[in-house]
């Protein structure tokens, strides 16, 4: 298979399918391109879909942002791990507040055309 490109990665994420870099060595998955696998310094750099749901670890609300957010603002930037125990950072619209989003809340990634992974409240 195709080493994926991170625009490749983009695209699928648009249509709500979201792929990790893997190592087809040791198993490693990273949600950032890796061309050697940091665990075991393999290059058999493979994808595999990850799970679209997952809990929240961790965020932070922004009132002010980039053009491309401006509209959508407040929202959280968001870590999220992943059902299969992968850590990813995305956002989560309409949050004001802390107490909109605690952590422990369920998630799912969702289609979007804006950049980034966007994840809603499950």
């Amino acid at each position: 298979m195709a080493l994926m490109t991170q625009v490749e990665q983009r695209d699928l994420a648009k249509d709500g399918d979201l792929y990790a870099w893997k190592c087809e060595g040791c198993g490693h998955k990273s949600i950032t391109p890796m061309f050697v696998c940091p665990v075991d310094k393999s290059r058999d750099i493979g994808r595999e879909k990850l799970p679209s749901t997952g809990v929240v670890e961790a965020f932070t609300v922004q009132r002010i942002s980039i053009e491309e957010f401006i509209n959508d603002v407040p929202f959280a930037f968001v870590v999220v791990k992943l059902d299969d125990g992968t850590n990813v950072s995305g956002w989560v619209p309409d949050i004001a507040r802390d107490s909109d989003l605690p952590i422990g809340s369920k998630v799912r990634l969702e289609s979007t055309y804006k950049p980034g992974f966007m994840f809603e409240k499950a």
